[in-house]
């Protein structure tokens, strides 16, 4: 098990993934599960380096790739698990 390590003024600044706001002030999104609302930080995270890469279509869409695998790994899910949270992104109309 990992101890607290105390952070100071010498302390590496930690890498991060920032969650936005709306998605737990938004009473429409009250009901998606905090997986959801992570694997949506991870999906804008995502986005954010395809922009920076260049990754835009002529119509400004940012595309990105992130397969069901991925999300599996990154939320220490099922593959039965990942599916039921990308519907839940899907229904909520925060991806398409």
């Amino acid at each position: 098990m990992k101890t607290f390590c105390k952070l100071t003024t010498q302390s590496p600044a930690a890498s991060y993934v920032p969650l936005p706001r709306f998605l737990l002030q938004d009473e429409a999104l009250r009901g998606i599960s905090n997986d959801a609302k992570v694997l949506y930080a991870l999906l804008l995270d995502r986005a954010s380096i395809s922009r920076q890469n260049g990754y835009v279509e002529p119509d400004g869409t940012i595309r990105l790739y992130f397969t069901l695998e991925q999300a599996q790994t990154k939320l220490h899910r099922s593959r039965q698990s990942a599916t039921r949270i990308f519907r839940e992104l899907e229904y909520s109309d925060l991806i398409i």
